[in-house]
Order: structure tokens, then C-alpha cells, then sequence
């Protein structure tokens, strides 16, 4: 739920900074006219759990000291991956829940763990998105940026075990590079199913920003948000 304000916000980060958009508006998504409560003592803080993709893209820094400004409250950021984060608001240690997986998202809906703001159809509201990108040395040994596919890229790199870095924890985008390897390689979420594949594949269990930069130390191909990837290109990481 987004203020016309939040709105404009958002739609104009990054691309100053970067000649590209990190993140995208859904037309038509939910916003707020209605006024914004006075912070009191009991709620002037709020604890948000995200991902590390949301936090380690710049976005966070830049809109919450916006919003803390313009109506007293203190906003408190956990982040980690998506399943961890979603975990963390199960627990009761957060309030609002920024996350970016639709099956995990719907579980935690579903659980009971939520419930519907005043004015809105459901408690789980989509605003904005973002990409997936595959990055990879310069060189790219595997021939990535030739093939047809991204599924057909991953082939290769498994086919020519060339060094991947995953996220490895359970994160949304962890979720969605377990999707994009031929099944007969049998990669799931579980550590267990990459032992083979150690001489290639790193399950690293860390967050985004951490993983771009490992991979960049490897040499190694890896799966991206786009907007934590051009934040960590422009800081003088050497990936394509």
C-alpha cells in the first residue's frame, strides 16, 4: 500500500544513478490517499523483514529516511532470504513483510499469519516487480549470451561445469534458479542434492550482495535480481 508520493519515489530510483529503472510499478497497483496516523510512543517503530535482493538494491536507504521524515515513525529493517524473512514475521518479530515469492508469500497467507488492511481485498498486495538476470564473467566460457534460452544457458553451465554460485537459502531468488536447471540434474532447495556437484556449484547460504560478490572472486556464473546487480556493477563489479 503506497502513497502517490511512495509511488513517484520509486518509480524514479536508480536511474539517475544507473541509465536504467530498478524496479517497476504494477499499473493500476494499490495505492493510499488515506492520511498517514500520527506515530506514538506504542507505534513509532516499525519492524519490517525483507530480502537481502530489497535491501542490498539501495531502495530501502533511500525511501525510508522520506518516510521517517515526513511522519516521526522509525522504521527497523531485518533482512535475509525470502523463506527466512517470511519466518521471521511468523515468529512475531515483524510487522510488515516486503518479500518477493508468490508461493511462499501465499503459504504464509494461508497459515493464518496475516490479515486484510481496512479498504483492500487481500492481505497480500503486489506494487511493483523486478527482473531475474544471469551474470557471468566477461568471458563467458559457457557461451551464455548465445543461447536460446535462459534454461538453455544453465544447461550449458551445468553441462560444461563452469563454477556457479547459488544463493542457497531458500530465497525467492534461490527458488527461481532451482527452476531453471535441467531436472535430471535432480538440484533442489536441499543442500544434500548439490553434493555431487560440488566441483562446480557453491551453495553459499548468504545473501545477494554477498553472493555477487563471491561469484565475481570465482569467476562463477550466478542468478540476480536485476536491481541488486546494476547497484553492484556501478560499484565496480566487473560482471556482465
Amino acid at each position: 500500500m503506497l502513497s502517490e508520493e511512495g509511488k513517484a519515489a520509486i518509480a524514479d530510483y536508480g536511474y539517475a544513478d544507473y541509465g536504467e529503472y530498478l524496479f517497476y510499478l504494477i499499473e493500476d497497483g494499490p495505492a493510499s490517499t488515506a492520511e498517514v496516523p500520527a506515530a506514538t510512543d506504542e507505534t513509532r517503530v516499525i519492524r519490517m523483514s525483507t530480502t537481502t535482493s530489497v535491501n542490498d538494491s539501495g531502495l530501502l536507504a533511500y525511501l525510508l529516511p522520506l518516510f521517517e521524515e515526513a511522519y516521526g515513525y522509525t522504521v527497523e529493517v531485518t533482512s535475509a532470504g525470502t523463506g527466512r524473512a517470511i519466518a521471521n514475521a511468523e515468529s512475531g518479530n515483524a510487522d510488515l513483510l516486503l518479500v518477493h515469492s508468490k508461493s511462499q508469500e501465499e503459504e504464509f497467507i494461508a497459515g493464518g499469519y496475516s490479515y486484510v488492511l481496512p479498504g483492500f481485498e487481500s492481505e497480500r498486495l503486489t506494487f511493483m516487480y523486478n527482473y531475474f538476470v544471469l551474470c557471468g564473467p566477461s568471458s563467458d566460457p559457457a557461451g551464455a549470451k548465445d543461447a536460446a534460452s535462459v534454461r538453455d544457458a544453465f544447461a550449458a553451465i551445468a553441462e560444461g561445469k563452469y563454477p556457479f554460485v547459488s544463493r542457497g537459502d531458500q530465497s525467492g531468488t534461490h527458488t527461481k534458479e532451482i527452476s531453471l536447471w535441467p531436472e535430471d540434474l535432480g538440484i533442489t532447495v536441499d543442500a544434500a542434492s548439490v553434493e555431487a556437484y560440488s566441483d562446480w556449484y557453491t551453495y553459499s547460504n548468504a545473501g545477494m550482495g554477498v553472493c555477487l560478490t563471491m561469484a565475481e572472486e570465482l569467476g562463477a556464473y550466478i542468478l540476480s535480481d536485476k536491481a541488486t546487480f546494476l547497484t553492484f556493477q556501478a560499484n565496480n563489479g566487473a560482471m556482465e
